[in-house]
């Protein structure tokens, strides 16, 4: 099930392929390949997913272990390459989940990835991230909000 809400970025300035055209979802016409973005090789419905995604604000829905991951990781690779100079958000509900999903980032789209909680939010780690040190910022909804309220982070340096 997803859930569309008003598009960030519209399709006609990306020059996107037809999100019904399954056809090509693994050819040259994607603006990234599956292998050229991740280690491992996205499934077909994965692709769709970050299609929906890159052509309008949506909410993937999937069980565990499906690769919502690794459709994030696609859709932060792709966005990157669109604003070079910002930063993705990445927000978990629970601390150990800010470490696997940083690992899953890095691993699957070589991004540099800043996780951030409770326990590794420093003074230092923060200066890097404002210094450009990172790709992606993933944190817990409360650690992000402390960073936000102290304004140690500024909302406009994310993509």
């Amino acid at each position: 099930v997803r859930t569309a809400i008003t598009p960030l970025i519209p399709s006609t300035l990306l020059h996107l392929p037809s999100l019904h055209d399954n056809s090509s979802l693994l050819s040259k016409s994607l603006p990234l390949s599956g292998a050229e973005s991740t280690r491992t090789t996205p499934r077909p419905y994965q692709i769709q997913s970050y299609l929906t995604a890159i052509h309008q604000n949506s909410i993937c829905v999937l069980p565990t272990g499906c690769g919502k991951t690794l459709i994030a990781a696609l859709l932060i690779a792709q966005l990157k390459k669109m604003n070079p100079t910002h930063l993705a958000l990445f927000i978990v509900d629970r601390i150990p989940l800010v470490f696997q999903q940083s690992h899953v980032l890095a691993r699957e789209a070589g991004l540099r990835v800043c996780p951030l909680c409770g326990e590794t939010k420093t003074q230092r780690k923060v200066r890097e991230l404002n210094d450009g040190r990172y790709d992606v910022l993933v944190s817990t909804a409360g650690c992000f909000l402390e960073l936000a309220l102290r304004k140690e982070v500024d909302g406009r340096q994310f993509c």
